[in-house]
């Protein structure tokens, strides 16, 4: 005989196994277990199809089955079903809900306010940098941010709140293909100091049709979403458009018209009215939080020093644009900006400019 643990984790290890048998089959016999315990019934042979049933009726066997959950013990991959305390209600409102959850790292942050940060792969030093102060500051308030791991917006985010908060990272596809490989040190560290989940078992490759469901989870788990900068065809609008499905809070930021990294964003401020924000304090307030009185911190600058950040106020600018505005000799110039740069009070970004 199966208990409820066992079933869960052989029947979710068959990619071919999806929700829909597994509801159909639940509807008929209630509990996971019984599913395996009658798996011969004929019922169960006409929800699958004759070649998954095969598959999985030739390793169903208790030693198969000890086999997979010594694999997660020794990964230190926890799995939650549906039915067990920690497993998020949010996702019980689903039809189609996952029957697992795969996670890496501290369980207790899906019991913690979260909201997740999303956005573009594609994205420009404005979205990135808008992200990681957006970030900082719902990170200051308590807040786990979550995001997908993926390139650009979503690793400002992660990576951030990893160094300032808490973060939860929703995977796409199982734990042993990273997406994209570029984030592995990322993914490991967030395992350890954070929290890393799937839907799908460890040996899921990741494929297209994944990612909605992905997007979905992330609005699910999260009480709001926050879009700093996304494309037209960023994945980053179907969470947002998950979120508005789901009653969730919107939050969009908005972006250069003239940029194609941010036309999605901007897109979504024409059709959600309400939903613009300009800053982390925009989402605290809305959500009945007080904003804490904070002391500016000072720093001492001179004269010059002040007129090239009084310029970089108005925008990103190069070391001849900044000579050309402020009458300052080149070589001052540059010396200027090597110690802003150092008092943390201006970037310079790859493109050889700068920006507060």
């Amino acid at each position: 005989m199966y208990n409820l643990k066992q079933a869960c984790i052989f029947l979710d290890s068959f990619p071919q196994f999806n929700t829909r048998h597994f509801h159909a089959l639940i509807e008929k016999f209630g509990e996971p277990q019984n599913i395996l315990n009658n798996f011969d019934s004929s019922y169960v042979k006409k929800i699958l199809n004759q070649q998954l049933y095969t598959q999985i009726k030739s390793k169903l066997n208790e030693e198969y089955i000890k086999g997979l959950i010594e694999n997660l013990k020794q990964k230190n991959i926890n799995v939650i079903n549906y039915k067990e305390k920690n497993f998020p209600q949010s996702l019980l409102q689903f039809d189609d809900l996952p029957f697992l959850l795969y996670t890496l790292g501290d369980v207790s942050l899906l019991s913690t306010p979260m909201i997740a940060v999303v956005g573009s792969r594609r994205c420009s030093h404005y979205g990135l940098g808008q992200t990681e102060t957006i970030v900082k500051g719902l990170c200051k308030y308590g807040f786990t941010v979550v995001s997908g791991l993926a390139d650009g917006i979503d690793t400002a985010a992660n990576s951030t709140a990893l160094a300032c908060g808490k973060t939860i990272a929703v995977m796409a596809g199982g734990f042993d293909y990273i997406y994209p490989a570029v984030n592995r040190s990322l993914f490991k560290k967030i395992a350890s100091c954070g929290l890393v989940i799937s839907q799908y078992a460890p040996s899921f490759m990741t494929k297209p049709y994944m990612f909605p469901l992905r997007n979905r989870l992330m609005a699910a788990l999260c009480s709001g979403v926050v879009v700093t900068e996304a494309g037209k065809k960023s994945g980053a609008l179907i969470t947002a458009n998950m979120a508005l499905e789901l009653g969730r809070d919107l939050f969009v930021l908005p972006s250069n018209v003239n940029s194609p990294c941010g036309q999605g964003s901007n897109d979504l401020l024409k059709q959600v009215q309400g939903s613009i924000i300009t800053g982390y304090e925009d989402i605290l307030k809305y959500m009945g939080i007080k904003l804490r009185e904070e002391k500016p911190e000072t720093v001492d600058v001179n004269e010059e020093e002040s007129k090239i950040l009084k310029l970089l106020h108005c925008g990103n600018l190069n070391i001849d644009e900044i000579v050309q505005k402020s009458g300052i000799s080149i070589g001052r110039v540059g010396a200027h900006l090597t110690i802003l740069e150092i008092k943390g009070l201006i970037k310079k970004l790859p493109n050889n400019s700068f920006s507060l």
